[in-house]
């Protein structure tokens, strides 16, 4: 229990400090009753060639916060992997850089043909609950400082989109009130059908109307590293496909006070778990399910 508790308080600062997570986390003395998911399935040696990890960390990834912490922000696992004519995952690095600070904006920018690199500055409402900015491909979207917010809609990265970074923003509160179940909407946080090579890293994502991230239709290529996911029902959902294709790496993510999907990896070749956190919990973890090898 306090090697637990100790790995809990050092997620909880380095999410903290890098961007993550607010001020409001619990600490390395908090009481948990949940159990830890590093691990879940194995660690083989197909899971990280990190050859172009470092190009992507340095060109796009830095904390907008402007602090002096050793944040881990080195890409790990198969988002660094060269495959589909992708040499790993590096966003907008190369295009140019912009400021967002409204829908339209963020929207114009996040669907563009071009690379870019797209700061968000503060909170983004969506004019529509629920909607999905359909993100193409070549983008890092990061949020400034602590306060880069994406409030009442999510992204969609559709059928051959690839190479995007979504870091360091709050995806919140698309929630449809009394449908805990996600039954009357699609309001994710993240969707992704058939995309590759996606890094999302550094967020906060709670309250949304269904899915906080949805990995779907053999999306592959994928890291999810440094996440806080909370408050929700259906956490995060991989599937949607009768193939057993997908690879995908998740890593050092702190799911707190969720029911399910945490996450369900249905079909997946490939599902590297670690170092990840599951608190408060109250129905299944990690769910390696249908044609997901286990232990593969």
């Amino acid at each position: 229990m306090k090697t637990q508790l100790m790995m809990l308080g050092v997620v909880a600062s380095l999410l903290a400090a890098c961007g993550g997570e607010g001020a409001n986390g619990p600490t390395s003395s908090s009481s948990s009753s949940s159990s830890s998911s590093s691990s879940s399935s194995s660690s083989s040696s197909s899971s990280s060639s990190s050859s172009s990890s470092s190009s992507s960390s340095s060109s796009s990834s830095s904390s907008s916060s402007g602090n002096a912490v050793n944040c881990p922000l080195n890409l790990e696992g198969f988002a660094s992997v060269t495959a589909l004519e992708q040499n790993g995952t590096y966003g907008g690095a190369g295009g140019e850089t912009v400021t967002v600070t409204n829908f339209a904006d963020l929207k114009r920018y996040a669907s563009a043909v071009k690379p870019y690199v797209i700061r968000v500055d503060g909170a983004i409402t969506y004019p529509n609950k629920g909607e999905e900015i359909r993100v193409a491909s070549d983008k890092t979207i990061i949020g400034v400082g602590t306060g880069g917010e994406i409030v009442k809609g999510g992204f969609f990265l559709g059928a051959g989109v690839h190479n995007v970074i979504i870091r360091n923003l709050t995806i919140r509160d698309s929630f449809v009130e009394g449908d805990w179940d996600g039954k009357t909407n699609d309001y994710d946080g993240v969707q992704m059908d058939t995309a590759h090579h996606i890094w999302i890293d550094h967020n906060h994502f709670t309250r949304m109307g269904d899915g906080l991230i949805d990995s779907r239709k053999d999306t592959t290529f994928l890291t999810v590293s440094w996440n806080v996911l909370s408050a929700h029902n259906k956490t995060f959902g991989i599937g949607w496909t009768e193939n057993v294709t997908a690879e995908m790496t998740i890593h050092h993510n702190w799911l707190r006070d969720t029911h399910q999907r945490n996450p369900a990896v249905d079909n997946v070749l490939h599902a590297h778990l670690y170092n990840n956190w599951l608190q408060r919990a109250t129905s299944y973890g990690n769910h390696a399910r249908s044609g997901t090898p286990h232990g593969a």
